[in-house]
């Protein structure tokens, strides 16, 4: 996949600015502060920011599986199951880490493709920080995002939850 040189400096700027975030060992970044990009609707008020540490390993392409929806796989070293499977917004699979419900995964891609053409690709968009609805407590979650390599991010919670999109 070919990036633009604006993009891929999106990315790298990005990517750098994660890794001085004040991480003590500059293996993961924590987003404290960040404003909200997208929201699902519905249920309870959230905070506002989370505590939620975004890994920033950098995750090669050809190591990500392309495996069917339901799959138990690996992601960076972490189990998940593909959860969507297919080429909108420029992803394939959308998989949830352990503990992370489908159902969760399904709003989180509703969160983030909101107000997003779908012929955009979402890794380009740099998305930082997510509202998502809990589809079983209607609860609202933020997740902190950050890219991971050329086509991987990831989005995690405070509470553990966490979603992989490339």
């Amino acid at each position: 996949m070919t990036r633009s040189p604006t993009a891929l400096a999106l990315t790298i700027a990005t990517t750098a600015a994660l890794l001085l975030a004040g991480c003590s060992d500059g293996s993961e970044a924590t987003a404290t502060t960040p404003q909200p990009t997208s929201e699902a609707g519905g249920g309870a008020s959230s905070s506002g920011s989370t505590d939620a540490v975004v890994p920033t390993d950098v995750v090669r392409a050809e190591d990500l599986p392309n495996e069917p929806v339901g799959s138990k796989i690996t992601v960076a070293g972490q189990p998940a199951t593909v959860c969507l499977y297919g080429d909108d917004y420029g992803t394939s699979v959308w998989a949830g880490g352990a503990g992370t419900s489908c159902g969760f995964v399904e709003a989180a891609y509703g969160a983030m493709t909101a107000g997003q053409d779908e012929s955009e690709v979402l890794h380009d968009q740099l998305i930082t920080e997510i509202t998502v609805a809990d589809p079983g407590s209607g609860d609202q979650v933020v997740m902190a995002c950050g890219p991971r390599g050329e086509v991987l991010t990831t989005c995690v919670s405070a509470d553990g939850r966490t979603v992989h999109l490339y």
